[in-house]
C-alpha cells in the first residue's frame, strides 16, 4: 500500500506537493502522516492518483521507480528515461479512456 499527500507536506526535509505519492517511509511514518491527516492510504496509485508528468519529474529517483513499478514497468536507469516511460504510460492511459 502507498500513501498520497493530501496537502503540501514537508517530511524529513523533503517537500511533497498535494496529490503526490510519498515513498521511502517506514510503515510507522506512513501511519503517522495518515493519522495526522496529511496523507491517505491508496491501494492502486495508477487508478486513484495519476500524477502529471510535471509532478512525476519532481519526484526523487526512488519515488519515480516506485511509481513505475507500481504501474507494471521496469524503471529506466536515469531520470530522462523514467520521465519518457511515465509520459508514454500517461498517453496510453489517456488513449484507453477515450476509446482509442
Amino acid at each position: 500500500m502507498s500513501i498520497v499527500s493530501q496537502w503540501k507536506v514537508e517530511h524529513n526535509g523533503t517537500v511533497y506537493e498535494a496529490g503526490v505519492v510519498i515513498t521511502g517511509l517506514s510503515p510507522a511514518e506512513e501511519k503517522g502522516l495518515v493519522d495526522q491527516g496529511y496523507a491517505e492510504f491508496v491501494d492502486h496509485i495508477e487508478e486513484n492518483f495519476p500524477l502529471t508528468g510535471e509532478a512525476f519529474a519532481k519526484l526523487s529517483a526512488p519515488e519515480q521507480k516506485d511509481v513505475l513499478e507500481a504501474n507494471g514497468m521496469t524503471p529506466g536507469s536515469n531520470a530522462a528515461e523514467r520521465l519518457a516511460q511515465y509520459t508514454e504510460f500517461l498517453e496510453e492511459q489517456a488513449g484507453s479512456h477515450d476509446g482509442s
